[in-house]
């Protein structure tokens, strides 16, 4: 801290920047109470503060929108706010540490701040030596999101958490190793007694998935460009990456070629076919098709199917119903909600959702009111659409 003499005794130190030491840990309680703090982990970086200070959390919400932010708890007894049993209480605990998506209780006794309309909370348990440090004898609970802007990788080195977060952390904590490979937490739900992996990267990455059937020549498969994962096979196993995120801009792109490169060292698995989804603009096709390899391009329902068939030993043809959102057709249009006659090679359109026009392109699928307009003009034609029979949600959107 500035004025601290053990603090400030690191050479190269900048302003605003606490190198992590023992000496150190004792200020981070105050550090806490008062401040939005970037804190780097051995393997990513997160921005934290204590669940009472609630009063800058709307800061943390631009940085992450799609989830409730996750909560960091010193263990189980530490969680009073939500619904938890047997099942979650396993994957809670088991040495993987992933976030837990559980129900919010109703007289739930963290701030509505922190997932504000949502009926769920995502809670951890530490895992790491620097989590144990700062959550024992200090803190029950740590609201914790990801140190990124919105549609960027994780900042990883000191110099990149310095430069991309400026302003949005009040003071920097940083560990004096480098983080060589950022990865996200990976992120758990349990339904109907069956735990879900929604996210698999921390704990569970870079773990081999086994496929049953042995593949006669290394494949990288590229992935698509939303939610994106890269994958090497070798023999019967699939080396699957961290969850690399959505591949909007260069920062993404840089992430995605060197999470590749870092797989491709640690197994020694040099790719002799590439795989990409029939897309042709997406980052990931663009990617696959610098590569010079043979290069199979891959229907992104059919992808979803056969994804499904490997994870459950299935080798027959199937009746693949695939609802997941849409993906390029080889007739030049935009699918979605499939019906698939589907092997581990072909498949075969049996049925699907009746089409409706796209306002926008891709747009559409992050700005869902464009696809409730298309609807309605599908349905009732430009009375459908008229500002005065509009829902008022819809009214209220801007031009």
């Amino acid at each position: 801290m500035p004025g601290d003499s053990e603090a400030g005794a690191n050479a190269g130190q900048r302003p605003g920047e606490i190198l992590v030491s023992p000496a150190t840990y004792r200020h981070t309680r105050r550090i806490f109470e008062f401040a939005e703090i970037a804190l780097q982990e051995i393997a990513h970086e997160n921005l934290g503060q204590m669940a009472e200070n609630a009063i800058k959390l709307p800061v943390l919400y631009r940085l992450l929108r799609a989830l409730p932010l996750p909560e960091k708890v010193r263990g189980i007894e530490g969680l009073q706010a939500a619904l938890i049993g047997r099942d979650e209480e396993i994957i809670l605990t088991s040495p993987q540490r992933p976030i837990v998506l559980l129900k919010k209780l109703e007289d739930c006794s963290l701030p509505d701040s922190v997932a504000p309309n949502n009926k769920y909370l995502g809670f951890m348990l530490p895992y790491s030596p620097h989590q144990y440090l700062l959550l024992r004898d200090n803190f029950d609970v740590l609201v914790m999101t990801s140190a990124n802007l919105a549609e960027e990788p994780i900042a990883s080195g000191k110099d990149e958490v310095l430069e991309r977060l400026t302003g949005i952390p009040d003071l920097c904590v940083l560990h004096d190793r480098e983080i060589i490979q950022r990865c996200d937490d990976s992120i758990a739900t349990v339904t109907g007694g069956y735990t879900h992996i929604i996210r698999r990267a921390r704990g569970f990455v870079p773990a081999p998935v086994f496929v049953g059937e042995k593949t006669s020549r290394n494949i990288l498969a590229c992935g698509g460009e939303l939610k994106n994962t890269i994958a090497l096979s070798r023999g019967d196993q699939v080396f699957l990456s961290q969850h690399i995120g959505d591949l909007f801009n260069l920062e993404s792109l840089s992430f995605y070629s060197e999470s590749i490169r870092h797989l491709q060292q640690v197994f020694e698995i040099s790719p002799e076919i590439v795989a990409c989804d029939l897309h042709p603009d997406y980052l990931s096709t663009r990617y696959a098709e610098e590569l010079s390899l043979p290069l199979y391009r891959i229907q992104h329902h059919h992808a979803h199917a056969v994804a499904i068939m490997a994870e459950h030993g299935l080798t027959e043809p199937v009746l693949a119903v695939v609802m997941d959102g849409t993906g390029f057709g080889p007739d030049g249009t935009i699918w979605g909600g499939e019906f698939l006659r589907a092997d581990l090679t072909s498949y075969s359109r049996l049925g699907y959702l009746s089409p409706l026009q796209l306002p926008g392109g891709d747009k559409a699928a992050v700005e869902p009111w464009r696809m409730a307009l298309s609807t309605l003009y599908r349905l009732y034609g430009e009375e459908g659409t008229a500002v005065a029979n509009l829902p008022p949600a819809l009214v209220k959107i801007p031009n």
